[in-house]
């Protein structure tokens, strides 16, 4: 048995004849085995990097809901785990597979799933024996590789090449770029320099008959063919004759079978992405990278850093997965240098100290542009992006970010120890109850300043100012990142809505039994007839409600075309009946969820209609394959339909009834014509201008109603 750290444990994964999943754990001196799922219970739905970045985000919800339900692990591992990591420091799980089919596996997901607290996983890619034998090397080479124009460079990409020469200035290492070099140039210029470092920049890997490459753009003053790609096992092969080099960094999406093969082949670590990553986050990941190896930082302590610093994006979706091969069971510390600032000799007198050097500090720091009370109702941050970059160690350094509304003012205080180099912030950690005070007044549309300062003593380092558009209670956003939020303007427990239901209570009467009540879904068929009731009660004299077009629109910035519409609330429709499609469509929506049903939004261009399941069954049926089947992390794809095939088979199999509510304003229109129409002739109309279809009754883990002048009187 290897022996390792009692910080450190060990995963061996293998797979039997029928394709399941063998464990072996090395932990506190135990050896423990077990068995676990098939492997296409983990990777059937993705086939690796063949079908993109979706695949493999699929491939990461389907690993954290067996996670969830303890299908990963089976208890005689996971239980052990569990102990371990809850006994502090800073544990390390290494995880070795013995076949390649199990690489693809997001492996570094276990922690959140299985509930580890401050687990990193990292991959064993060699035996320990395999590891390449270090020759240092005169000057110590961070080698930058780039290849820019191929397939669409990002912006990103071209920022990171630059500053990197930049940021390494007075550390041992020497920047060297190589900019859109064939294989043999490579080649070259790794037995040229040496390098500790190689860092590869390209948009995405392809497919070669030797493995996974890069490719090469031909030159675009030559009318020669493009050249053979750069194929990494002979990189690899290259860098281990070499031996010098103790670092390979892929920043390239869809990375983690490079990277594992230039470790398992070279012996060094490897550093790559699993799935997709987003510019930014890419950037931060490798200034964060180099600031912690220049300062003799352990890789896997950087690692972990960055990971619990930025683990989400602004949206809610995972902004990549670093994924880290190593060739031993170790923290992993690079030997890179001190820079050497030389001796003096035969001094007649001492010199006087050298003044200290003076600490800077920069930020980069966004809020999100536009902030509804939605957004702050469903408990979304209002920071977007803040991260710290210091040009030294420095430790009580107090960070404040206050958020002013021109009302009042709430500040967060942190006390940092900063590193050299960048230090991302987690932007989930900061909450403003001023801006709790705006949604409760019901204050309209105003700019809100967000002030960010870094204090040491009596220092100011730096401060900045950044401003937001906070909109008013009733604005809504017709934007695709806002779609998800639109639950938030059906309120059930609204005054008006209770007052319509309980007159429905009639209705439902007159159209059945007198015994009859709303139920929800404990009658069967019995749906249709409480939908019919509602919207009959809708239709009566005393509402008499009118069809209109949005009232004034709702613009943000220079947003051509508008934005989005004010929402009437419940009180306003009745009071002025008058009401838009979407109006009513929120209307109706807190009525169903009112009597226990379970409503949609429907969202087209222009446009807007009800959707309501008509049974539990079929909406546990449906919202449970898609979490096997999940493609996205974002914030909201767990309660919207974004394909519109998927919303007409549940339509016209009858597990969903679609309402046009503006038949409610029409006198020469009836229940039947407001369900009917869809299947007689209006799907094309509405397919085509499908944006999404977002579940109310889904996202109310998520997104609370918002309150209402008139319902903050009534107490239910």
């Amino acid at each position: 048995m290897t022996t390792i750290s009692t910080r450190h444990a060990l995963l061996h994964v293998s797979l039997d004849a029928d394709l399941r999943l063998r464990y072996r754990l090395e932990i506190d001196d135990e050896s423990i085995v077990g068995n676990g799922p098939l492997l296409a219970h983990l990777t059937g739905i993705t086939a690796c990097h063949t079908n993109g970045p979706s695949d493999l985000q699929a491939a990461s919800s389907r690993l954290r809901q067996l996670a969830r339900r303890s299908g990963v692990l089976p208890l005689s591992i996971d239980q052990p785990i569990k102990s371990w990591a809850f006994r502090g420091g800073d544990p390390i799980l290494f995880v070795k597979c013995a076949d390649e089919r199990i690489d693809e596996i997001p492996w570094e997901l276990l922690p959140s799933g299985q509930r580890w607290p401050n687990v990193l996983v990292a991959r064993l890619g060699a035996d320990s024996a395999d590891a390449a034998k270090l020759q240092i090397a005169e000057p110590q080479v961070l080698l930058v590789v780039a290849w820019r124009h191929v397939g669409a460079t990002k912006a990103g990409m071209e920022r990171e090449v630059a500053e990197l020469p930049k940021r390494m200035q007075g550390t041992a290492l020497q920047v060297v770029t190589l900019e859109d070099p064939t294989q043999r140039q490579l080649l070259d210029a790794c037995r040229a320099h040496k390098p500790l470092v190689v860092h590869l920049a390209t948009s995405e890997l392809v497919r070669t008959d030797r493995g996974p490459g890069i490719e090469v753009a031909a030159r675009a003053d030559s009318s020669a063919p493009a050249p053979d790609p750069v194929v990494l096992d002979e990189l690899a092969a290259a860098l281990r004759a070499c031996g010098s080099t103790q670092l390979v960094v892929l920043s390239i999406r869809d990375s983690n079978e490079g990277a594992a093969l230039m470790s398992r082949r070279s012996g060094v670590p490897a550093i790559g992405w699993l799935g997709p990553v987003e510019d930014q986050t890419a950037i931060d990941f490798s200034f964060l990278l180099y600031d912690r190896l220049a300062a003799r930082r352990p890789l896997t302590r950087t690692i972990r850093e960055f990971t619990s610093a930025l683990p989400f994006g602004a949206d809610g979706r995972r902004n990549g997965l670093v994924v880290t091969w190593l060739p031993s069971c170790s923290d992993w510390q690079l030997p890179i240098e001190r820079r050497q600032t030389g001796q003096v000799a035969h001094v007649a007198k001492p010199e006087a100290p050298a003044a200290p050097e003076q600490l800077e500090v920069s930020l980069d720091f966004s809020p999100v542009p536009v902030i509804s009370q939605a957004l702050l109702h469903s408990e979304r941050s209002c920071v977007a992006r803040l991260a710290l970059n210091s040009s030294g160690d420095a430790s009580g350094v107090i960070l404040q970010v206050t958020c002013d509304t021109g009302a009042g003012r709430s500040s967060v205080r942190r006390t940092l120890a900063l590193t050299r180099g960048m230090t991302p912030l987690p932007e989930r950690s900061f909450s403003f109850p001023v801006l709790y005070e705006l949604a409760s007044r019901r204050v309209s549309r105003r700019a809100i300043n967000f002030t960010v300062s870094l204090t040491r003593g009596d220092t100011l380092l730096c401060e900045e100012t950044r401003s937001s558009l906070w909109l008013g209670f009733d604005e809504w956003l017709d934007r695709e990142d806002a779609w998800c939020f639109a639950p938030a303007y059906v309120q059930p427990l609204n005054p008006t809505v209770l007052e319509i239901v309980r007159t429905a209570s009639e209705t439902l009467k007159l159209l059945g039994d007198s015994t009859d009540t709303f139920q929800g879904y404990q009658r069967p068929d019995y749906t249709r007839r409480q939908l019919e009731a509602l919207f009959q009660t809708l239709r009566r004299r005393e509402y008499a409600l009118d069809y209109t077009v949005p009232g004034p629109l709702v613009y943000t910035g220079d947003a051509q075309p508008p934005s989005g519409q004010r929402v009437r609330l419940p009180h306003d429709i009745l009071r002025y009946r008058r009401a838009t499609c979407y109006d009513l469509v929120l209307l109706l929506a807190a009525c169903v969820e009112q009597v226990g049903l379970r409503p949609l939004i429907v969202l087209a261009v222009n446009h807007a209609v009800l959707g309501v399941w008509n049974n539990a069954a079929d909406y546990d049926q449906y919202w449970r394959s898609r979490e096997q089947a999940r493609t996205s992390d974002a914030f909201g794809e767990d309660w919207m339909m974004r394909e519109p095939g998927d919303l007409k088979s549940i339509v016209e199999r009858g597990a969903i009834e679609l309402i046009e509510c503006v038949y409610v304003t029409r006198a020469d229109r009836r229940f039947r014509d407001a369900c009917a129409g869809w299947l007689r002739g209006s799907w094309a109309d509405l397919i085509e201008r499908f944006q999404a279809a977002v579940d109310v009754h889904r996202a109310r883990r998520s997104v609370p109603p918002t309150s209402s002048p008139e319902s903050e009187c009534h107490v239910g």
